[in-house]
């Protein structure tokens, strides 16, 4: 579904059933700085569990859609086996991937 598509259903109350899942990589290739050792995984992974894709809500946050364990806007935290995290961004990065979150 094309993003005017979604936002055209979304409008008018009329978006179909959800029927798919959608995987998230991780925060890859950071090496400019260190990031803490307990977050998830070897390579700081998203981890793995339902959780919402939460448009940007406060001035501060710099990317559009953020990761959260609940809904509403400006939410960007999440519990997971190894702490609670926040601020996990969905964007584009460089044609390698995302400079890490």
């Amino acid at each position: 579904m094309t993003y005017n598509r979604f936002n055209k259903l979304y409008k008018t109350n009329n978006l179909p059933q959800e029927d798919y899942s959608t995987y998230v990589a991780r925060d890859a290739h950071m090496t400019s700085k260190k990031r803490s050792t307990l977050r998830y995984g070897t390579h700081n992974e998203c981890p793995p569990k339902k959780k919402y894709y939460i448009n940007k809500g406060l001035k501060e946050q710099s990317y559009d859609l953020y990761i959260s364990d609940t809904k509403g806007m400006g939410k960007c935290y999440i519990n997971g086996p190894d702490g609670s995290r926040s601020g996990i961004a969905i964007h584009g990065g460089w044609p390698v991937g995302s400079v890490g979150c």
